[in-house]
């Protein structure tokens, strides 16, 4: 074996000790490094990080640190703690190599950030003048101001509804837990990173308090979700609120729907339609309403209170006269609570002689519906037919025979005063007297006989062919001439003329030839 064979084991044996002996150098050199960068530093907030890991950080920081339950690296969880306060810190740090950066928060001066690079570490410190301030206050003050702050903070990252703050530029730089649960549903990102998606684009910073409702579409719903966003300005930035509509967005435009539906057929009615919401402002009419008022469609489209639109119908003459205001206050009153009631159908005289029925319906969700028909022809029909009845009563009373008319059915139908006196003394029969129950009068008045017995049949069988009469006696001594007959529609009328016999009176005219 000649040296050449031996120096090259030993050649290489030497050159690995040297490498070990300078990568120990090297890692002990970074953990000096490292050491020096974190010396003198508990009680200030510092991280120490090596790319994307946290390799150390003060008590303080770490505290801070373990607020943020984001997933992801170290360095996205700092990202998302200190991006409110310091939106281009991603951009700043990317540029990062070696050397140092300080930056200030745009919305609180007192808070800074510096960074510093060596042997490859980042070193951040975190620096709030305010916090510094606060060791000045006593302690019960502060523990007060600190149970309030993290009351207000619990407040607004446990609320049911979406807030978020946003910068001038649209950057999101505070969520609340409900946001962030939406947003990670709509993230399509394996990790979701700072910033987190925009899920309202459409909610732009503004000076002023906005209100306006935004869809929010996914790809794997059927339709999209309704939200109602609140925009509030906050200094420079914008707060917005979000609250789930969607229930509320949908029954609206089923409502519409549902009124678009029943429009046509309301739209074709003779009866005027009036259809007043919760409260009691006009929602909807047919035209027949317009025709039957008189009121201008801008006045009714402009959805005026039940009480404007009564009063234009009054001042019109479309409704009853009143005496005074007192008057129509107690009407108007008397209408709104019977029609909440569902009690309210009233027939309308108008001044202009025409006559209209109104019916009050009420709702489950206290709006109320007035109808109005046009009657005038058949309340006229109605006043002719009592005028011909009472008509009819009077040519009845002119007669000095006791009649009395009843319908095929047997009931009685007319009598005249005569029949009245004749049978009752001053009273009129009942109105649901019948042959049968007016015979079984006539038989307690009159000496038995079996003519009642004939005339009772007569509602059992056809219409006589030739009038029937008899002479009865009433229990009085006086002789009664009974006439039946049936006229051609069926009806049956009984006459009865009194008189007396010669040898009970004298002095009284005989029998009438003609009633015989």
């Amino acid at each position: 074996m000649d040296l050449t064979d031996l120096a090259l084991p030993l050649i290489a044996v030497c050159i690995s000790m040297l490498a070990v002996l300078g990568i120990v150098r090297f890692t002990d050199s970074r953990l000096r490094s490292a050491r020096s960068m974190m010396r003198d530093a508990e009680e200030a907030v510092l991280f120490l990080f090596d790319r994307a890991d946290l390799v150390d950080a003060t008590p303080s920081a770490r505290k801070m640190l373990k607020t943020r339950k984001e997933a992801g690296s170290d360095w996205n969880r700092f990202l998302t703690l200190f991006a409110p306060h310091f939106p281009d810190m991603r951009g700043a740090f990317a540029q990062l190599d070696e050397g140092r950066k300080e930056l200030i928060s745009p919305t609180d001066p007192a808070k800074t950030i510096r960074a510093e690079v060596c042997d490859g570490l980042t070193r951040i410190s975190y620096a709030d003048g305010d916090a510094q301030q606060s060791k000045l206050v006593d302690r019960a003050t502060y523990a007060a101001l600190k149970a309030d702050l993290y009351g207000l903070r619990f407040a607004a990252e446990t609320a049911p509804i979406l807030i978020w703050r946003q910068a001038p530029d649209g950057q999101i730089i505070w969520f609340n837990e409900a946001y962030r649960d939406l947003a990670d549903s709509f993230d399509t990102r394996e990790i979701a990173t700072w910033p987190l998606i925009n899920l309202f684009p459409e909610a732009v910073c503004t000076s002023e308090t906005a209100k306006k409702r935004m869809p929010l579409s996914h790809g794997t719903a059927s339709r999209p979700r309704m939200f109602d966003v609140t925009s509030v300005a906050c200094g420079e930035d914008t707060v917005h609120y979000a609250v789930d509509v969607t229930e509320v967005a949908e029954a609206e435009v089923a409502k519409a729907s549902h009124l678009q539906m029943f429009g046509r057929p309301f739209a074709i009615l003779t009866v005027g339609l009036a259809i007043f919401d919760r409260d009691h402002r006009l929602l909807t009419f047919n035209p027949a309403l317009a025709d039957l008022t008189d009121l201008p469609i801008g006045f009714l489209s402009n959805r005026p209170p039940i009480y404007d639109f009564l009063q234009r119908m009054h001042e019109g003459g479309y409704m009853p006269k009143t005496a005074d205001y007192r008057e129509w206050r107690e009407f108007i009153g008397r209408l709104e609570r019977e029609t909440r009631n569902g009690t309210y159908v009233e027939n309308w005289e108008l001044p202009n002689g025409k006559t209209y029925r109104v019916i009050g319906c009420p709702s489950p969700d206290r709006s109320i519906a007035l109808m109005f028909e046009d009657i005038s022809a058949h309340a006229s029909a109605g006043r002719q037919y009592q005028y011909e009845l009472e008509m009819q009563q009077a040519v009845l009373d002119s007669f000095d025979e006791a009649t009395a008319l009843f319908n095929p059915s047997g009931t009685l139908i007319l009598c005249n005063s005569a029949y009245a006196e004749l049978w009752y003394g001053s009273a009129r029969p009942d109105a649901t007297s019948t042959l049968l129950g007016e015979t079984a009068e006539w038989r307690k008045m009159t000496i038995a006989t079996d003519f009642w017995d004939n005339v009772r049949s007569l509602v059992y069988r056809d219409a006589l062919s030739e009038p029937i009469k008899q002479t009865v006696r009433l229990t009085d001594g006086r002789s009664l001439l009974c006439r039946v007959n049936t006229l051609k529609s069926g009806e049956t009328i009984v006459k009865f003329d009194t008189f007396i016999e010669a040898g009970f009176s004298a002095g009284l005219p005989p029998l009438r030839a003609a009633l015989l």
